[in-house]
């Protein structure tokens, strides 16, 4: 059964209208309710289980090859429950309902989250033109907002970039795709397999942390978030890397080296004033310690730079 099917099967009064966007973690769709008030639409994000790899088939043990169904739907449910931990916050993209699915065609399980329609971050760029140094600053401090609900939940997000953002009709900006997020009892070793995290540029620029350290956590986050504004005020370019073409694997390793060791020091990103800079690079450091203890105090000089009120 594909997606459209299973959708209309858990939702038969909506319309499936296509898809947004597709994700490592899932495709995601738009669909509409139509009543004698009017129209609603929403964003669908349906995400199907793995089959069991051939490790598992060929040399698991009896009793791996029969909880592999059960543990994929139990790690792909925790995006959906992470998010129904986090809904009400005006920073955090909002769940509507889920859904557990399982399609005898395929053997497959698919979990859906029906969740409120925004526009997408790159589209609004796009739109938008040139971001200003005031723009960014501003989706600093959504995100930070966004982060400090995280943490105060004892969640981590950990996959900041421009896919996973959204933006709501009064321009505010709202973090989105939670497919990478761990509550912290689930947080994983960096090389561990659902760490997808890695996949991100930024994650090669850090130390190893403690996952199981709760001020480890944080900063972790905290640089991951403020590497997110680097590269947007870098020419979308991370640190010691070429801006006009694209990038060697083996470029790309140098410059994490550089920068893990501190062979160099951090430059200042491209399109900053001396005080974001400074900011963004306390974000950054490579030295946990270096960085800000958490998303509020991030917020907070990114507030005093703007002259925006503190927020509650």
């Amino acid at each position: 059964m594909n997606h459209e099917a299973l959708i209309r099967r858990q939702w038969p009064d909506y319309e499936v209208l296509g898809v947004l966007g597709e994700g490592t973690s899932g495709r995601v769709y738009e669909i509409a309710h139509k009543s004698p008030t009017g129209e609603v639409r929403y964003a669908v994000k349906v995400i199907s289980s793995e089959k069991a790899p051939e490790r598992v088939r060929q040399g698991g043990a009896r009793d791996e090859i029969k909880q592999y169904p059960e543990k994929c739907v139990k790690d792909l449910s925790l995006e959906a429950r992470v998010m129904q931990i986090l809904k009400g916050d005006p920073h955090i993209v909002s769940i509507e309902d889920f859904a557990v699915m399982h399609d005898e065609e395929s053997n497959q399980d698919h979990v859906l989250i029906r969740m409120e329609l925004l526009k997408p971050f790159r589209l609004w760029r796009e739109q938008r033109g040139e971001l200003t140094q005031e723009d960014i600053v501003r989706l600093g401090i959504d995100l930070c907002l966004a982060v400090e609900h995280c943490h105060r939940n004892k969640i981590v997000y950990r996959d900041f970039h421009q896919h996973n953002i959204f933006v709501d009709a009064d321009s505010h900006f709202k973090l989105g795709d939670f497919g990478s997020a761990r509550m912290e009892e689930f947080c994983q070793p960096k090389n561990d397999r659902t760490g997808n995290v890695m996949n991100n540029g930024a994650e090669g620029y850090t130390k190893e942390l403690n996952p199981r350290n709760h001020e480890s956590i944080v900063k972790k986050d905290i640089y991951c978030a403020g590497m997110f504004l680097y590269k947007l005020l870098n020419s979308d370019t991370y640190p010691f890397l070429p801006a006009d073409r694209s990038v060697t694997t083996m470029e790309r390793k140098i410059a994490f080296e550089v920068f893990k060791r501190g062979i160099l020091p951090l430059p200042p990103p491209k399109h900053a004033d001396a005080a974001l800079s400074e900011i963004v690079l306390k974000a950054c450091a490579p030295d946990p310690e270096q960085r800000y203890a958490s998303a509020r105090a991030l917020r907070e000089a990114l507030e005093a730079l703007s002259g925006t009120p503190p927020a509650e």
